[in-house]
């Protein structure tokens, strides 16, 4: 396959470094990935931006959660798309839905005009994910210009979404680049091209190791209690390398 998307999900340096190593085609920059993924610092996008060059991919996420949003941080998220786009990023990766579990078109419609205004990429995340209809969110999605749709077919993990996924492409009619996301690892990448058709796929590629602090005080935890504060999460290198070998051959 030689036309494949290879996008890497990223929350630090070492790990956009490693991605692009691998043989990355793109980033999708991102602040914590344990919280799902907000929007990056201003400081991490210059960092990586200076240390890559590939396309830059910046998640517009304000805060955790529901992708609800009230008019005060509705006001936020437009302020950090302003500090993302004079950043000079390749693309914005966002989504709004109402409270009924649609695309919220008139936020989003802002959103994707000032993207286009600036010749920039529009993502809609995997807020379509959790809206009510996928069909009628893919026309609603296509009418508003969205690029690329990052999705599991309406799933928590790809390959248990590949029905809808395989009917979204198809729908889709190249009108907009179907992202397949979430679950996709090297064992697993050709079943979801072969059942589906994509062509496009997302993934961290992340592995775990220890951190470089000695001295530990393992009673006490800063954020999340499942996770270690010692332990550091970061994009390996090798499997991203295994996953553009697979898909170079497919």
């Amino acid at each position: 396959m030689k036309d494949y998307v290879l996008e890497v999900c990223v929350d630090s340096v070492t790990s956009a470094i490693n991605a692009q190593k691998g043989g990355a085609t793109r980033l999708e920059l991102c602040g914590p990935l344990l919280l799902g993924g907000i929007t990056p610092t201003q400081g991490l996008v210059k960092m990586v931006k200076e240390h890559t060059n590939i396309p830059v991919f910046a998640m517009l996420r304000p805060r955790i959660g529901d992708f609800c949003y009230t008019d005060s941080e509705f006001e936020w998220l437009l302020d950090e798309l302003d500090c993302l786009l004079a950043q000079d990023v390749d693309g914005i990766v966002c989504g709004v839905l109402t409270p009924h579990g649609e695309l919220d078109l008139q936020k989003m419609k802002v959103i994707i005009d000032k993207v286009h205004a600036h010749d920039k990429h529009f993502t809609l995340h995997r807020a379509f994910d959790m809206t009510v209809d996928a069909q009628k969110s893919l026309k609603d999605a296509i009418s508003l210009g969205v690029d690329t749709i990052l999705t599991a077919g309406h799933q928590d993990k790809a390959p248990l979404g590949v029905d809808c996924l395989e009917a979204l492409i198809q729908q889709a009619n190249r009108k907009v680049d179907i992202l397949i996301g979430s679950g996709v690892t090297v064992d697993n990448v050709t079943y979801l091209h072969q059942t589906t058709g994509a062509t496009s796929f997302h993934l961290s590629g992340a592995t775990v190791h220890a951190g470089d602090m000695l001295y530990k005080k393992e009673h006490i935890h800063m954020g999340l209690k499942e996770f270690s504060e010692y332990d550091i999460r970061e994009t390996d290198e090798k499997i991203i390398k295994q996953m553009t070998d697979i898909l170079s051959v497919l």
